[in-house]
């Protein structure tokens, strides 16, 4: 193998001209030079192609009529001529140290069957300026069982080994990456660097606020449990889906803690229409449930209590 890994860069990106020069800034400052930077423009419509012009020189930019962050990125993973393809979505960044880390993980395990190598990554933008995002996690907790069910690999942190057959499911949306970094994990090893490397930009209006989100999300999941897995080994595929339940579920008591009605009900109405038959509904599902009001009443005199109780401390 290569000691010196060849990594192309692939930044998708879609009517982000506020925020993709400085993704791409940030992958020209590596301390790991990489072979290339590609900006797939998945048919922006606003002045993304300007906006990068002082760094035409130094990127490959590759125009396809919009087809969704799915498809931008396996049009990379084709034209990507180096060994390991980073991806990086347009609206984050990298520190400046990222890939050469992960170049030195890939030398370091040059005799096994790794596919990917990720970061832990912080949160910022708006109220999230320096927060981490605990995405610590080993080896042994990169498989299909454990990726399906939580959302830990960023595909921002990932970089991943070129030719795989693995590539995202389109269909997929809006949970793409997760079916693909487990599809991935079926297919080889992951190694997981224990740094905050990659910065994950949250925005107010970002995909995982809109209304129906957490159902589409598990909807996709379940297809690709059930085509996917399910078409060669319908145990194990009974196994994921239970798996994928258990964490709807968990979401659900999520949404309830952080009175999120809208999204706990739905959730609660999908588990009691599909759980299992011959699975016993947890008691979670068919717990009983105050009036909304009650809860705000708890919350308010919990606040008070919690103030009364720090001002005497500081008295």
């Amino acid at each position: 193998m290569n000691n010196k890994p060849l990594i192309s860069v692939v930044i998708p990106t879609f009517n982000s001209a506020h925020f993709v020069v400085d993704a791409v800034a940030s992958a020209l400052a590596q301390t790991y030079p990489p072979l290339e930077v590609i900006v797939i423009d998945d048919g922006s419509i606003d002045n993304t192609r300007e906006v990068l012009a002082p760094q035409w020189n130094s990127i490959r930019y590759v125009k396809q009529p919009n087809a969704g962050a799915a498809a931008a990125r396996n049009r990379g993973l084709d034209v990507a001529k180096g060994d390991w393809v980073a991806f990086l979505d347009s609206d984050d960044i990298w520190l400046p140290e990222k890939l050469e880390k992960q170049a030195a993980c890939i030398r370091d395990h040059c005799n096994s069957a790794l596919v990917c190598v990720f970061s832990r990554y912080f949160v910022f933008g708006d109220d999230n300026v320096g927060q981490e995002c605990q995405s610590q996690l080993g080896p042994e907790d990169t498989n299909a069982e454990v990726l399906i069910a939580k959302c830990l690999v960023h595909p921002s942190a990932a970089l991943v080994k070129q030719g795989t057959p693995v590539r995202f499911r389109v269909w997929g949306v809006p949970s793409e990456d997760m079916i693909f970094f487990a599809e991935l994990s079926e297919v080889g090893s992951f190694e997981c660097i224990d740094e905050c490397l990659t910065g994950y930009r949250k925005r107010p209006l970002s995909v995982t606020t809109r209304p129906g989100h957490a159902m589409r999300s598990i909807q996709a999941r379940r297809r690709w449990i059930e085509d996917v897995i399910g078409a060669s080994d319908p145990l194990r595929a009974k196994q994921l889906l239970r798996i994928l339940f258990e964490s709807a579920a968990k979401e659900m008591l999520l949404a309830r803690w952080l009175r999120k009605w809208d999204r706990y009900w739905e959730l609660r109405g999908f588990l009691v229409r599909e759980w299992p038959c011959s699975e016993s509904h947890p008691t979670v599902i068919n717990e009983w449930v105050y009036p909304r009001f009650v809860y705000r009443l708890k919350d308010t005199i919990e606040s008070v209590c919690k103030r009364v109780n720090r001002q005497l401390l500081e008295a």
